[in-house]
This record gives C-alpha cells, sequence and structure tokens, in this order.
C-alpha cells in the first residue's frame, strides 16, 4: 500500500509537472471564435500560441511566455516541487497527506543526484509487443484509419487497449497539427512507446468546434461542456476515458477498495513486467518489489511526457494516460501509473498543454 506522508515523488515523480499551475496561466489567453478558418486556432484556444512544438508556434508566443520561457529547465524542474503544480481530483475533501503515493525515501542531501541530469536508462530496442504479459489471452482490433493493430484487454466490465495510440494522421485530424510528438522526437520512438499528445488533441477539439449542432471551444485556458463519451482521437467505437472511468479500473483492479481512493495498489498491477526503469539516485530509490506485475494485461508502458517548454523527459520512469475531464481551464484530468515505482494508480490534473499518452476505451 502507498505511504500516507508527503514525499518528493508526490511533486516531481509524475511528470516533474513543472508549469501544471504555476506556468499554465502565463501564455496569451487569445481564444478563437468558431469559423471554419479559425479551426485550428480553436483546437488549442490559446495552447497552439503557447507550445513550442514548431518555430511558428515559438514565434506567436505572448510577450510573457516569452519571458517565462527564459528560464532554465532547471529551474523549470526545481520549481516541480511546489504544492501548487499537482492536483489530485477532489482534493479539497481529502487530507492532503493522503494525496501521494511514496514507495521510497529520500537520501542524504550528500550523497544526492540530481535525476534529471542525464536520461534514464530506457532501452528502446525494446518492440512494442515486448510490454504485453505473456500470460494473458488479448484481442485486436485494427484502427481502420490507418490500419494499425492494437491489443486490447477485458478488465472487469470494460475493454481497454493495452497499448498506448499511435493515430498522426493530421491532414484528416487537424487537432494533431503540431500537438503530438514521438519521444525525443524520433519517429522510432512512436513504434516502441506511441505518441504523446496535448489534451485539445486527444479530445479532437477541431472535431467538436465544427459540430454544428453543438460547437465546443475547447483547449488551453478555455472549458467547454463535453458530451458525456468524447471519442477524442480513438478509434471508431472507442472512445477517450473519463475520470470516472479510470477510478473504476483502478478500484476494480485493487480488489480491496469499495470505491476509488488515492492510497491503492493498483499501480503495480497495471505496470507492463517489462520495460520500467528504477535507478537508486536522488530521491527514487528502489525497493525490491518495485517492478510492474501486469495483473489484469493493461500492460502500462513508461512513456515519460512532452512539456510545453519543448523537452521530452522520464520514458523509463512514468507515465501519463489523458482523460476527457476538464479539472480547469487550464487543467485536465489523467490517469497516473507506477510513476518512479510508486505502488499506486492516481487520478491527478496537470496542464493541458502538456504531451501524454492516450489510450482507449471500448463503448
Amino acid at each position: 500500500m502507498c505511504k500516507t506522508k508527503i514525499s518528493y515523488s508526490a511533486f516531481v515523480a509524475m511528470f516533474a509537472l513543472c508549469g501544471a499551475s504555476m506556468f499554465v496561466g502565463c501564455g496569451d489567453d487569445n481564444s478563437a471564435s468558431v469559423t471554419d478558418t479559425q479551426t485550428e486556432a480553436i483546437s488549442s484556444s490559446g495552447e497552439g500560441q503557447n507550445t513550442e512544438s514548431s518555430s511558428s508556434v515559438k514565434n506567436s508566443s505572448s510577450s510573457a511566455e516569452k519571458k517565462s520561457s527564459s528560464s532554465s529547465k532547471e529551474q523549470i524542474e526545481s520549481s516541480s516541487s511546489s504544492k501548487e503544480e499537482t492536483h489530485e481530483e477532489n482534493s479539497s475533501s481529502e487530507p492532503e497527506s493522503s494525496s501521494s503515493c511514496s514507495s521510497s525515501s529520500s537520501s542524504s542531501s550528500s550523497s544526492y543526484v540530481d535525476p534529471y541530469e542525464e536520461p534514464f536508462d530506457f532501452d528502446w530496442t525494446m518492440s512494442r509487443d515486448a510490454f504485453l504479459n505473456p500470460e494473458i489471452e488479448y484481442d485486436t482490433i485494427v484502427d481502420g484509419r490507418d490500419g494499425q493493430v492494437y491489443k486490447t484487454v477485458k478488465i472487469g466490465g470494460q475493454t481497454w487497449m493495452a497499448q498506448n495510440l499511435n493515430y498522426a494522421d493530421s491532414a484528416e485530424t487537424p487537432s494533431l497539427v503540431g500537438r503530438n510528438w514521438c519521444y525525443d522526437d524520433k519517429n522510432a520512438s512512436c513504434d516502441v512507446l506511441g505518441r504523446l499528445y496535448t489534451w485539445a488533441a486527444a479530445i479532437d477539439s477541431v472535431k467538436l468546434a465544427n459540430d454544428e449542432k453543438n460547437p465546443q471551444q475547447c483547449g488551453y485556458y478555455t472549458t467547454c461542456k463535453l458530451p458525456a463519451v468524447v471519442q477524442g482521437i480513438c478509434p471508431e467505437g472507442w472512445h477517450l476515458p473519463s475520470a470516472d472511468e479510470w477510478k473504476q479500473l483502478i478500484v476494480f483492479v485493487d480488489d480491496s477498495l469499495e470505491s476509488y481512493n488515492w492510497q491503492n495498489s493498483a499501480g503495480r498491477k497495471l505496470m507492463s513486467q517489462a520495460g520500467w526503469v528504477c535507478e537508486d539516485r536522488g530521491p527514487f530509490l528502489c525497493e525490491e518489489d518495485w517492478m510492474g506485475l501486469d495483473a489484469v494485461g493493461f500492460s502500462a508502458q513508461p512513456s515519460g511526457y512532452h512539456s510545453f517548454r519543448d523537452f521530452f523527459r522520464e520514458a523509463g520512469v512514468s507515465t501519463g494516460m489523458w482523460s476527457s475531464t476538464e479539472f480547469f481551464k487550464e487543467e485536465a484530468s489523467f490517469a497516473s501509473v507506477g510513476a518512479h515505482g510508486d505502488p499506486c494508480a492516481q487520478v491527478l490534473s496537470t496542464g493541458k498543454r502538456f504531451g501524454l499518452s492516450v489510450r482507449c476505451v471500448k463503448n
């Protein structure tokens, strides 16, 4: 089970959320109207003006964004320990001490090594199927849009993709323009860990904006009333899971729970048995039982994240998967599984401009 004390990993381990609250409001709050000529701007609703995925996007950043982006990466990372940067769902109703999972203790200052001085030693030679549990019988689906094949697994009353989405047709889906990445900008990374998407891309906000019956203006620094089921960029017949659907999965996997609780043992049971890296450095100290069990075949991959400052972090040690649920105008909810060996699975929130993985659930 998860320890109750506040730990370093509560603030840094899950994506070093270096801007989830402190930086998300720094950018231009330009909102696009719903017109055919402005759908690309709508897909980010201010996000595009603040994402560093291309030079043209960089040049359109507001002066406030430019000023904050001049900070070094080290300064950004160090700010991630602020309590304001990571939010639990319904955090106002829960004691702060229960908001984190901690599987390790901090080392002494004399032996501390900055965990971001060098990349974690993730094995990029792995195949995508190497993360799957060989003892689980998976089904498969074919994405009719691009022909890619994904393993799927039934868990309780839900059927999930057992692999991260790797859909990238920005011509067919304009929401993806400038808002999806392969780790380290290497196409081969997507073949291993799938793609990283902003929240606006994940919900396919351009499609929502072009909905004649109910046009939605969604993305960074804007909110919208989403339908109960959001297909987003998932294949036909599948949808982007809501925060409640993530919680349903966590409760089912940790059979000791009757309802969602931040302290659970679902993380290890959802983590793949292969690919995760744990290194005894800085505050991240490995315990004997930190490795993934993949008890139900979900096979969560350590895909890391893309920062809106245009750098990549934590392949091998953390993963986050978007939900369709907004937290508030700057943030949306996501599922965190096994960050830095923590045994919990949590539903958190972060800035909509971060690049996270997508897992789809069957309608």
